[in-house]
């Protein structure tokens, strides 16, 4: 998330070495990589909207992104998703982060479901990536290389003895 928001690449940096390199592959081919939990803030409210510390409940409570936080959100959580569901581990989704949902902090980040007013463009960037993801196996099983990784760009390899693709990500400010 920092990466993607305040461009620090730190945080990113120590998941794809550290933890990546000194899990076992059956380990790091399993677990559970995730942007949103019942226990946070929702994805798109992170990416796009304002910080939610020092507010009062009955301001976050009416506080919905404006088109232009929605817009820089959605962008970023395209590029967070796409990251998550190409590093090794299996990608996770909270319900509602892929169709739009937003909320800060418990209570406001536990909505239902938004039946008939889903993001319909998120849900088919979703669904496009997890098509990507399920017809390679590279993806499930192949090894990683990070590649580059600085504040603006984010670039890795996944690759088995027949298959290689890159991931690349550029997060400039543009």
């Amino acid at each position: 998330i920092d990466f993607l928001t305040v461009f620090d690449p730190s945080s990113l940096e120590y998941a794809l070495t550290d933890i990546i390199n000194n899990a076992p592959s059956r380990v790091r081919n399993m677990q559970m990589n995730l942007l949103g939990t019942h226990d946070t803030e929702r994805i798109l409210t992170l990416l796009g909207g304002e910080r939610s510390e020092g507010r009062s409940n009955e301001y976050l409570s009416k506080k919905k992104l404006d088109d232009l936080e929605r817009g820089t959100a959605k962008r970023r959580l395209r590029m967070a998703y796409a990251i998550l569901a190409t590093v090794p581990g299996i990608p996770a989704i909270f319900y509602g982060d892929e169709a739009g949902l937003e909320g800060y902090h418990d209570p406001f980040n536990r909505m239902p479901y938004p039946w008939g007013r889903e993001d319909n463009n998120l849900i088919n960037f979703y669904r496009n990536i997890g098509r990507i993801r399920r017809n390679n196996s590279v993806y499930k099983e192949g090894e990683f290389k990070l590649i580059c990784l600085d504040a603006s760009t984010l670039v890795f390899e996944r690759y088995d003895e027949t298959y290689s693709y890159i991931t690349f990500v550029n997060n400039s400010k543009l």
